[in-house]
């Protein structure tokens, strides 16, 4: 058996979603003189680092399913597969991937519905100054190929997968949730595996840092 961890390091310095979200700052303190050591992590917030999220993220909170409403069958032990894409890397601009870049991944073994889906474009230096502007995003036919293979789960190394052609408003009317960005996903020797992706038992929210492993037999 083989574990992999999809986590990326979460350090000062790390990339953020805009001035909205404060600085990741951790800072170490003592519950009594010289002893009862810890830290407190100013800037944690529900997007630090890698996450899991509903829909809700998207579609806000009335009438949605939370984190807490998924049971955990839905985020252990998940038969998963990974598709490696093969997208031309820029630090200048955004690549944009298609329907028929993940259709080529395949390599003509098809998808299992209800098995989480994992897409890498081997894009995971999470402090490089571009590592949001120069994101590579999906086209609106990519998610909609993607949504008709029915994930129950999907995750990527982009931190940023929206341009300018509206994909989350198909991924937003699923059941599906969401893992990202992700590190390692060309690791693993086999496509093929089990995915856990859990966060702290936090009621009440729609997105929280999490902590995803992937293990092959």
């Amino acid at each position: 058996m083989t574990i992999t961890d999809l986590s990326g390091e979460i350090r000062p310095g790390l990339w953020k979603y805009g001035d909205m979200y404060p600085d990741y700052q951790p800072r170490q303190i003592h519950a009594a003189p010289d002893t009862f050591f810890c830290e407190v992590f100013d800037g944690f917030n529900s997007q630090t680092g890698t996450y899991l999220e509903t829909t809700a993220h998207f579609n806000g909170y009335e009438g949605q399913k939370l984190l807490e409403d998924y049971p955990l069958s839905r985020k252990v032990n998940l038969p998963c597969r990974i598709l490696r894409l093969d997208i031309a890397l820029s630090h200048t601009e955004r690549p944009r991937i298609t329907a028929e870049d993940f259709q080529k991944a395949l390599k003509g073994v098809g998808l299992v519905p209800g098995e989480a889906l994992l897409f890498s474009c081997g894009w995971e230096d999470w402090y490089s100054e571009d590592f949001l502007s120069c994101s590579p995003y999906l086209s609106r036919d990519a998610m909609v190929w993607i949504l008709k293979q029915k994930p129950s789960l999907l995750g990527s190394d982009l931190p940023s997968w929206e341009k300018d052609e509206h994909v989350f408003e198909l991924f937003s009317k699923t059941d599906t949730l969401m893992a990202a960005p992700l590190v390692n996903l060309r690791k693993p020797v086999s496509e093929h595996g089990l995915l856990t992706v859990l966060t702290p038992h936090l009621p009440g929210t729609c997105c929280a840092p999490a902590r995803a492993i992937f293990v092959e037999e």
